[in-house]
């Protein structure tokens, strides 16, 4: 469930840019490229200033959920810390990490994006894990290990699998066709 309202609000950051650049919601169209959605505009909306519905899937995703991150999880991990919290905002936090790193390279490298973005080990999908690796730090600082009461080791290998697990989900096959932006995981 989690995974799927990152989808809707990283689709509905590309709406809005498409707003914002002028495009009528009546031409707004929805598309499935394999079983990613993704956001299609027509070609004489196509200009310059595209970047801005580019960037802005990853950007919105990661900001709503930095505002969950440290409204709930934060809070919660601050008042009575316990390994469900921490795992919680450890899985929050490898999202918004892997958004932002998305929303990046989604504006900045776009054509590489929607060409590389079923290949794990793309340099694209390399640069999106710099964000998500860097996500994880952040949070390491913010909830340490050593405020467990209840928990005494977090196994490092159901850390990996929990990362390996979410990075399977969230990478679905994309297609450079047009110039839909898609995969909005």
């Amino acid at each position: 469930m989690v995974i799927a309202g990152t989808i809707v609000i990283h689709e509905a950051g590309h709406i809005i840019g498409a707003l914002i650049l002028g495009v009528p919601f009546s031409e707004i169209e929805f598309i499935r490229i394999g079983i990613n959605p993704g956001v299609s505009i027509p070609d004489r909306f196509v200009n310059e200033s595209l970047g801005i519905m580019n960037y802005a899937g990853g950007f919105l995703a990661s900001v709503v959920m930095v505002l969950i991150y440290f409204l709930i999880w934060f809070r919660k991990y601050r008042r009575n810390p316990s390994i469900m919290t921490w795992g919680y905002g450890a899985f929050t936090m490898m999202a918004v990490g892997l958004q932002i790193g998305q929303g990046f390279v989604e504006g900045r490298y776009h054509i590489a994006y929607m060409s590389n973005a079923s290949n794990i080990l793309s340099i694209v999908s390399i640069v999106e894990y710099m964000f998500f690796a860097l996500g994880m730090w952040f949070h390491f600082q913010l909830f340490p290990i050593s405020r467990l009461k209840r928990a005494k080791v977090i196994s490092f290998a159901t850390l990996l699998l929990s990362v390996s697990h979410y990075l399977a989900i969230s990478r679905l096959p994309a297609s450079s066709a047009g110039h839909s932006l898609s995969p909005g995981s």
